[in-house]
């Protein structure tokens, strides 16, 4: 529901909203001015222009490609975690929270690629390709 009061606020400030669009480039007019922004959609790639470019791209990749300086982690390096939000339904949390759990029984672990060359070589069409190929 906040996410709409947000677009609302945006677009009726008179902003475009790009929804589900990469940044791709960044064309300079000079040191300190954007020409345009290279953006890919589902349309493809298109050029925007704009009297003022907001970044949101999370990362801040807008103002960096567009030479615009910036820090990036605190003192020693260290970055904020990605956060994701998200709603879990239909899940009992006290089953989830509580019950204890039980780990599998202890299997020799497979080799995949033996498991899938093995079943190669006993495919009927795989023999004969096999056998059609060789001189």
């Amino acid at each position: 529901m906040l996410k709409r009061i947000y677009d609302g606020l945006v677009t009726s400030a008179g902003a475009g909203v790009c929804f589900n669009t990469r940044l791709c480039g960044v064309e300079m007019a000079g040191p300190d001015r954007i020409e345009a922004v290279i953006v890919a959609d589902k349309a493809g790639l298109r050029a925007c222009r704009a009297k003022v470019y907001v970044d949101g791209t999370g990362d801040g990749d807008l103002a960096a490609w567009a030479g615009a300086a910036f820090e990036k982690g605190d003192a020693h390096g260290q970055l904020q975690p990605a956060t994701h939000c998200f709603v879990l339904t239909n899940v009992d949390p006290y089953a989830c929270w509580y019950t204890p759990r039980i780990p599998p029984p202890a299997r020799a672990p497979r080799n995949p690629h033996r498991a899938c060359t093995s079943s190669i070589r006993k495919a009927p069409c795989t023999r004969r390709w096999r056998r059609a190929a060789i001189p």
